[in-house]
């Protein structure tokens, strides 16, 4: 009798210890997630990493070598929120079953993508000789409505470990090489497409260019958007108009 009691007590002690199953699995390190675009029809692959836990998790989601990573992100009762507030996105998924299911939602521009991630596993490949694919790539498309012909597929490669990052040539291509560039340069802060399009619209009405000129080069419809580009200082601001004003010239 004592026996049989002593049994059910570990029984009963090992259930209440050990945590839930969505808590106990581990969330930190490399995924191989994918998202479903064009209603499901196109599966897109990619590496993701995770790390941090409770109300502070990173999620970084890479192209290449190029690596996105979450402004915020907390996880608890198995569920994980991700913001990338720079694409103004974000990623909610479910963890079961080592598992990760959800939705990469992609603000106003359209709907959600379905999003799934397994843990990373390296490629098994025995004895066999892998062919070398690493270097840059030049893949044809079908012309764009932004007039592109073809894209540039970089890929990096140890042995059966391929990673790669697909760029248009034009403003992928920039964003890809902005970072690198400036870190050559020794420059720390963060510059992007956007940055060298603001201080190009800014110098250039600093130097008396029309606003509607600076709205053509930048190809803007509304020149609200082309305003967002031009910070200027309210007092520099003042002069322009105290010197520009018709009234100003009439007194003169």
């Amino acid at each position: 009798m004592i026996t049989k009691l002593s049994a059910l007590l570990v029984v009963f002690l090992a259930l209440f210890a050990l945590p839930s199953r969505a808590g106990a699995q581990p969330l930190t390190g490399l995924w191989d997630a994918t998202v479903l675009v064009n209603n499901g029809a196109l599966e897109i692959p990619f590496r993701f990493e995770l790390s941090g836990s409770g109300s502070n998790v990173k999620g970084s989601f890479f192209n290449g070598d190029d690596k996105t990573t979450s402004t915020s992100g907390s996880f608890g009762n198995g569920k994980l929120s991700l913001s990338f507030d720079e694409l103004g996105t974000t990623l909610e998924a479910a963890l079961q079953d080592g598992r990760l299911e959800g939705q990469y939602s992609r603000g106003t521009r359209g709907a959600p993508y379905p999003f799934k991630a397994k843990r990373f596993t390296p490629a098994q490949v025995g004895e066999t000789n892998v062919p070398s694919i690493a270097g840059l790539w030049n893949v044809q498309v079908g012309k764009s409505s932004k007039g592109e012909a073809a894209w540039q597929l970089i890929v990096r490669q140890s042995g059966a470990e391929v990673s790669a990052a697909i760029l248009r040539i034009d403003g992928d291509t920039l964003r890809w090489l902005l970072p690198r560039a400036c870190a050559e340069a020794g420059i720390k802060k963060r510059v992007t497409p956007h940055t060298l399009r603001r201080t190009f619209a800014s110098t250039l009405l600093k130097n008396g260019v029309s606003v509607r000129h600076i709205q053509e080069l930048l190809g803007h419809a509304s020149l609200n958007t082309t305003a967002i580009y031009l910070r200027i200082d309210r007092g520099e601001l003042r002069r322009e108009l105290l010197l520009r004003h018709p009234r100003e010239r009439m007194d003169a």
